[in-house]
């Protein structure tokens, strides 16, 4: 009876929670509360959360420790993986290449470390000896990334290439994590063969070395499917605890992944249905609670239109008009075969046979759930996610993956391929020969054709945004200790490496104060990065709109790349400013209050407080 009262106790606390959950995150909130929550709170939610998930991880490792025997290791996959991590991480250049995505986290990292604040700065002036914040945003993609980065940031100090050991660590951690899984699938050979069979996808080497949250993402899908299959089995609060806060951290990591909150409810069901019992946790409960940062980013959309990033032609994001042109984008990616491309056209020949053999035997060979094994019941529910993700892909205005940027997306249906080729071998009862094989394959694959492919960089290097920014940030490091102020359409690359810096539109708009400061000295000069639009018809170049400085600056070129054969970039010093081409000042001034709150400064009413207030009202 107790036990009774205690199960609809638990039960009803969950639905408040969600109840809760789902008005505060859709609707108590106003489009600019959502922002001021997100801001200021939304870090020591993702430190709660995250604190809970290694409390989670600690008693999940202790459970299976008691039944863990140190001679069944694989020690034989371990040092594969370590030495496909290496093979991953050598030859690609490390760097921030899907922009200005990784950028924008590595910027949102920083924020998180020095002001515990989910808020991505993109304005920044030095004022007596200090590094000041002058304006930002807060951006729309799910933070965990960033806030995990900037805990390195925490223990070891802050540095940009932080992220790139961050990913590095998680490669390895990917690849243990993925032989583990398909160990639990099919044995021991299809361990060792599933990190041979994913480490040979170049893009994965793209991924490990940039700044993305791209492999944290595929680590936390294969936790959920370890914790699921471990749930399914044994029933443990252990397990479900760790699926619960896995799958919050998943969903605010990538837009998409959210959708996973899906299947794994699906799969507390059937553990439920299966064990006959609501095992209901206060960390089950909380859930809803946890994952309310989700959608107040909403709002962020709501209040950033531009966010969608929809050409001039394009009205809604989603529409099936794009189904056929991306479908065929998507097939030229997965089946090239001439090395342009960051596929693995053995991975995708034998996973995509496998998983349409998959789907067209599976309804024929399992009527039950329960006649699965546990492990395939939570492949089963994440490879469901997993093809409807990218189902979803395919009718985005933005959704040709064999772009460089839009390949990416692929990585979870590379995984899904690699599961799938490990179940239909273990369904063919591969002999162990079969299996050696079958690495033996795979191995070939990833020295013969993988390495060569990645060493090349023609991923990479046919991207000309990254190789881009890559100049302007050699630049930007180059005279960082001249006390020189950077103006660029986007001021990441400066924000990143902490130096002054602003957005040429607004610059454009404070030629004034650029003038009064210039004149002063209080910087040693002033570079401006633009871009132009080459047109080869009439011979001529034309300045992009967010490259335009207005008539007054009078520039000097100190620099300029061709990175495309339709545009170019350029490094000028400003060399003037005519006062009479100045327009009048906008009526919005940079608040005088952020300085003086940040750093003590002599009373307003004396000579050198006005004076000080002056200086800091001009600085543009």
């Amino acid at each position: 009876m107790n036990n009774a009262l205690n199960v609809r106790l638990r039960l009803g606390l969950l639905v408040l929670s969600g109840m809760g959950s789902a008005a505060l995150g859709f609707i108590l909130l106003t489009p600019d509360q959502a922002l001021d929550a997100i801001r200021y709170g939304g870090y020591w939610v993702m430190a709660l959360t995250t604190a809970l998930f290694f409390v989670a991880i600690w008693r999940f490792l202790r459970l299976e420790r008691e039944t863990l025997d140190w001679r069944r290791l694989d020690w034989i996959a371990l040092i594969m993986a370590g030495a496909a991590t290496y093979l991953l991480l050598i030859h690609e250049p490390h760097g921030f290449k899907v922009l200005n995505d990784e950028l924008v986290l590595a910027a949102t990292s920083m924020s998180m470390h020095l002001d515990r604040q989910v808020f991505t700065p993109l304005h920044a002036h030095n004022f007596d000896g200090a590094y000041i914040i002058m304006g930002g945003i807060v951006d729309k993609r799910p933070f965990f990334f960033a806030f995990f980065v900037s805990l390195v940031h925490d223990l070891f100090g802050y540095r940009p290439g932080n992220v790139f050991f961050v990913n590095g660590a998680l490669t390895f951690m990917l690849l243990v994590l993925t032989g583990l899984f398909a160990r639990r699938l099919a044995g021991i050979w299809a361990g060792r063969f599933s990190i041979l069979a994913l480490a040979g996808l170049p893009l994965l080497a793209i991924n490990a070395t940039g700044g993305g949250f791209e492999i944290m993402n595929l680590c936390l899908i294969l936790v959920c499917l370890m914790a699921s299959a471990s749930y399914l089995e044994r029933g443990s609060r252990e397990s479900l605890n760790l699926l619960v806060l896995a799958g919050i951290l998943l969903a605010q990591t990538r837009y998409e992944s959210v959708l996973f909150v899906i299947a794994i409810g699906a799969l507390v069901l059937l553990g439920w249905i299966k064990r006959r019992d609501l095992e209901i946790t206060p960390t089950l409960i909380a859930a809803p609670l946890l994952l309310v940062p989700y959608p107040l980013l909403n709002a962020v959309f709501q209040a950033h239109k531009g966010f969608w990033q929809l050409p001039d032609n394009v009205e809604s994001p989603f529409h099936w008009s794009f189904l056929g042109n991306n479908l065929s984008h998507a097939v030229a990616f997965f089946f090239d075969f001439s090395a342009l491309q960051s596929n693995s056209f053995f991975l995708s020949l034998l996973g995509g046979a496998s998983l349409v053999a998959l789907l067209v035997v599976f309804p024929l060979r399992f009527r039950k759930m329960g006649s699965l094994t546990p492990a395939f019941q939570a492949l089963l529910a994440f490879g469901a996610v997993i093809l409807a993700n990218f189902g979803l892909l395919m009718f985005y205005h933005w959704g040709e993956v064999d772009q460089f940027v839009v390949s990416r997306l692929a990585l979870p249906l590379c995984l899904l391929f690699v599961f799938a080729s490990v179940f239909l071998l273990r369904d063919f009862k591969a002999t162990p020969t079969v299996w050696k094989a079958a690495c033996g394959l795979a191995g070939i694959f990833l020295l013969g054709v993988s390495v060569p492919v990645t060493a090349k960089e023609f991923s990479t290097q046919r991207f000309p945004t990254y190789r881009e920014t890559a100049w302007f940030r050699e630049f930007v490091l180059e005279h960082r200790d001249e006390g020189a102020f950077f103006v660029a359409p986007s001021p990441l690359v400066s924000i990143v490496y902490r130096q002054p810096c602003l957005a040429n539109s607004l610059l454009a708009e404070r030629a004034e104060g650029m003038k009064y400061h210039l004149d002063r000295g209080t910087y040693s000069t002033v570079y401006v990065f633009q871009r132009f639009k080459d047109d080869w018809t009439d011979n001529r170049d034309t300045l992009m709109d967010e490259s335009v400085l207005g008539p007054a600056f009078v520039l000097e070129t100190v620099g300029e790349r061709q990175f495309a054969p339709n545009f170019r970039s350029r490094i000028s010093r400003v060399a003037s400013i005519d006062p009479s081409l100045i327009p009048e000042p906008d009526d919005e001034s940079i608040p005088w209050r952020m300085i003086r709150d940040t750093i003590r400064l002599e009373d307003e009413d004396t000579p050198e407080g006005a004076a000080a207030r002056v200086f800091i009202e001009n600085l543009p």
